[in-house]
């Protein structure tokens, strides 16, 4: 109900002519929107009034944020509709910088999605638009360069990807410090690439200082929290401490499994966290069968 009142309240601003206190009251609304927040009722108003909002730079910032949000929520179609609008909005305008953040928002949605020959082009040219425009130190640039580095790794470009992973880290720890949530994500790709290339011991205590900075930053419960608990556990696994692993992958599946019952949405990364605990526990000595009762519980709890 106090949902409801606050779009009916949002729209008579609108009716009364009161522009300004309604352009500022949905910018709000649409800053105010993040994982813990969403409501279907709420992402869809927003969607449905972004043509009140007369400036194009205050359209496509909320479009973006729409547009991220939805694709957290894997609402995939959704999302890149309002994504390409935004890119569209900032083309047609000549905004270069929301232009490299639209192309850089689609790129990790095509990313999310596995459609990575999309992605690597988007992302190859929001980082030539961010150089250009910031010079070649700047956070936005560390965006560009960890999203581009992590399309080169998906696709065995580990030479070309490990270099941009750390100078988007460097670039990050500076700007930002060492705790905040972008730099968990430099570190948790840097690690992966690590482990990719048998480089284990590099690789752990990354993983470690990414899962330790999301859970400060965002909660334990968080499903960034459970991509890095089955990051280390997975490393853990390939270097045979399956006692240590079980716990974080256990806990890792019931933070996506309860993601699922809150949205209505599997995440995208349920499936492979799923596979990765049934796995686990028959390298522990179950049979397939009791494996999958476990899961089943845990599922079911």
């Amino acid at each position: 109900l106090d949902e409801i009142e606050q779009l009916i309240e949002l729209w008579s601003l609108h009716r009364s002519g009161d522009l300004e206190a309604f352009t500022e009251r949905f910018q709000a609304m649409g800053s105010e929107l993040n994982y813990r927040s969403f409501t279907l009722l709420k992402t869809q108003f927003l969607r449905d009034h972004l043509s009140l909002l007369t400036d194009p730079q205050q359209r496509i910032q909320q479009q973006v944020q729409i547009g991220q949000l939805l694709c957290e929520q894997a609402q995939w179609r959704e999302s890149e509709q309002v994504l390409r609008d935004a890119l569209d909005t900032a083309e047609t305008h000549k905004l270069h910088d929301w232009t490299a953040r639209s192309l850089h928002a689609l790129s990790v949605l095509f990313f999310s999605t596995y459609r990575l020959t999309e992605a690597t082009k988007l992302a190859r040219r929001a980082l030539e638009i961010n150089e250009s425009s910031y010079g070649m130190e700047h956070p936005n640039v560390a965006a560009s360069l960890n999203n581009f580095a992590a399309l080169l790794a998906s696709t065995n470009r580990h030479l070309e990807a490990e270099p941009l992973h750390r100078r988007a880290l460097a670039i990050r720890e500076s700007s930002y410090g060492t705790e905040h949530p972008d730099v968990a994500t430099s570190l948790n790709n840097l690690a992966g690439l690590l482990a990719s290339t048998n480089r284990h011991l590099e690789a752990e205590p990354l993983h470690r200082r990414a899962l330790a900075i999301r859970e400060s930053s965002y909660g334990t419960e968080h499903p960034d929290v459970a991509i890095s608990l089955n990051n280390l556990a997975g490393l853990l696994a390939s270097t045979n401490r399956l006692e240590e692993a079980e716990p974080l992958l256990r806990r890792a599946l019931g933070i996506l499994v309860e993601f699922g019952r809150r949205t209505g949405q599997q995440h995208p990364r349920f499936a492979t966290a799923r596979s990765n605990y049934l796995d686990l526990l028959k390298l522990q000595g179950l049979d397939s069968a009791d494996a999958e009762s476990v899961v089943a519980k845990l599922e079911q709890s």
